[in-house]
């Protein structure tokens, strides 16, 4: 085939296109796939544009999630479908009205719309048989798309490398060289009939299962993942100054590293990077680069406290068994040791989506492995030469699972975790709350609406117990304003027009970092910012 366009609509299906030119690209060389033209130069007349693009491919696949039908235009409110300058539409129309094979792709549980809910020039789609791309199945799903889109009358590649064995053996008479020249080509047949469809697995139980290790340290960072190669896994390694290389790299899933920094980056720019990949964070790397992306899955930092108690039975199982009674299993070596940031979900959970991985054996709302949607929390800041063998059963377990589960954009978690971010900010004014030994820290999250004056104090009865009062900010590393001691505390900080400007909420911290012991501690806080 000469080319493949992926039509489809950003705030409907991206994540999906992106995921599905990424291994069409992979099956079948990058240059075959051709992706939306969002990117014509101003004044360009995009009809023609467009006309151009589509004489170079032979299929479209034009991709349709749950929102394709009902998209709306954010400043009239008319449906886009119905605009005939919509270029979702006019990609789609061209290539019908060309006679360009279309193919409707389904994906996150979409159906084909109705004859009348199609303008006249779309209708000729529903005549077109669709394909659907479940996220349980999708690689399959994939395989037998491309299995369809090529040419009738082609043959399986399997029948392709038995024809030209025949065409060889008969061609002996014909002479040793041209021979020889056929045996070569019926073996190179063979090698792209294994490429498509493998008869045996690759070493490993991450077999070429491809990841990009986002790390400054590039190639230096490799050692630190050989156990993940040694289980079959591609690494592929980008720094974070250019995350535009995670389209060539074409990955299955991407790995923050641990030495990452992500506070500085705009929200908006890192939201459209990763809506497309699944990604697993490390850490307090993870932890940043989440919170920057608007999800709710955040860290508390906190050492080693034993051993993990894996609540989701199937990550003990495959691909690797792990021996773990009661289900309990320490990550690292004995005598080893590294920091962990864990996730509290206060019990409820009061995360959107959350699906909590592994949580620790003395805690049962610290998780410091678990989901939000596409992004995982690996919250072991160690390289894999410091894990036991079933911290490292435990990694390679949790990357397959990852792998296989339900594809969820970015785009939807963060609306569900913006959702319950909008229900969870404290107004101004007074709240209460109680810090033990298993929740030695409280975060509480604000929107401010002008620049101003944040103002907090923070009182509590324990005269012996320090306590620390925090405020933080978006695009800030560390802190805007700290004060410890004993009680009573407060803090005064001015938020000025330029980060005022920046994107997110603000955050008032109440914490015990020392020891609590086994009386709660309840504590008083009065705060005060812009709030109108």
């Amino acid at each position: 085939m000469a080319g493949i366009f992926v039509n489809y609509r950003r705030d409907d299906s991206s994540g999906w296109a992106g995921r599905l030119s990424r291994d069409l690209s992979a099956s079948l060389g990058a240059d075959e796939v051709f992706e939306d033209i969002s990117d014509i130069e101003p004044g360009i007349d995009f009809t023609e544009a467009i006309e151009n693009k589509l004489a170079s491919v032979d299929v479209l696949l034009a991709v349709i999630g749950p929102r394709w039908l009902a998209a709306a235009d954010k400043k009239t409110g008319a449906r886009r479908l119905d605009d005939p300058d919509d270029l979702v539409r006019t990609e789609i129309a061209t290539a019908l009205r060309r006679g360009i094979r279309v193919v409707p792709v389904l994906v996150g549980g979409a159906v084909l719309p109705t004859a009348e809910d199609l303008p006249d020039d779309l209708k000729g789609l529903l005549r077109r048989n669709a394909c659907e791309l479940s996220d349980r199945r999708w690689d399959y799903d994939v395989r037998q798309l491309i299995l369809r889109m090529r040419p009738a009358g082609s043959g399986h590649f399997g029948a392709a490398f038995l024809d030209v064995a025949r065409s060889s053996l008969k061609r002996l008479r014909l002479g040793f060289a041209t021979a020889l020249v056929a045996f070569v080509v019926a073996i190179a047949l063979l090698g792209l009939a294994l490429w498509y469809f493998p008869v045996w697995p690759t070493r490993g139980q991450l077999a070429a299962t491809r990841l990009a290790v986002v790390d400054d340290r590039l190639e230096l960072a490799r050692p630190d993942y050989a156990y993940l190669e040694q289980q079959g896994a591609v690494l592929s390694f980008v720094g974070t100054t250019e995350l535009a290389k995670l389209q060539q790299a074409k990955p299955d899933m991407v790995i923050v590293g641990a030495d990452t920094h992500w506070s500085s980056n705009d929200p908006t720019a890192l939201r459209q990077i990763f809506e497309g990949y699944k990604v697993i964070g490390v850490g307090s790397a993870g932890d940043e680069l989440f919170r920057v992306l608007g999800l709710q899955l955040s860290g508390i930092a906190h050492d080693d406290q034993g051993n993990l108690i894996v609540e989701d039975a199937a990550l003990l199982e495959r691909p690797l068994a792990i021996s773990a009674p009661d289900r309990s299993v320490d990550v690292f070596k004995a005598g080893a040791a590294g920091e962990v940031v864990g996730i509290y979900d206060g019990g409820s959970p009061d995360i959107a989506g959350f699906d909590g991985l592994a949580r620790w054996q003395s805690s049962k709302n610290h998780w410091p492995v678990a989901r939000q949607g596409n992004f995982l929390f690996w919250g072991f800041e160690t390289t894999t030469d410091q894990m036991s063998d079933s911290g490292k059963a435990l990694i390679v377990n949790v990357i397959a699972d990852h792998k296989a589960q339900p594809w969820t954009p970015l785009s939807q978690v963060y609306e569900a975790s913006e959702a319950r971010r909008n229900l969870e900010r404290i107004s101004p004014g007074v709240t209460t709350g109680i810090l033990n030994g298993q929740v030695p820290k409280n975060v509480r999250r604000f929107a401010i609406k002008k620049p101003g004056s944040i103002e907090a104090t923070l009182t509590w009865t324990s005269t012996d117990c320090p306590l620390s009062l925090i405020l933080n900010g978006p695009g800030q590393v560390g802190y805007f304003a700290r004060e410890d001691g004993v009680s009573p505390l407060s803090l005064e900080f001015v938020v000025t027009e330029q980060q005022f400007a920046k994107e997110g909420d603000w955050s008032i911290t109440t914490a015990c970092f020392g020891n609590l012991g086994p009386t709660p501690l309840k504590y008083t806080l009065n705060l005060n910012f812009p709030d109108s």
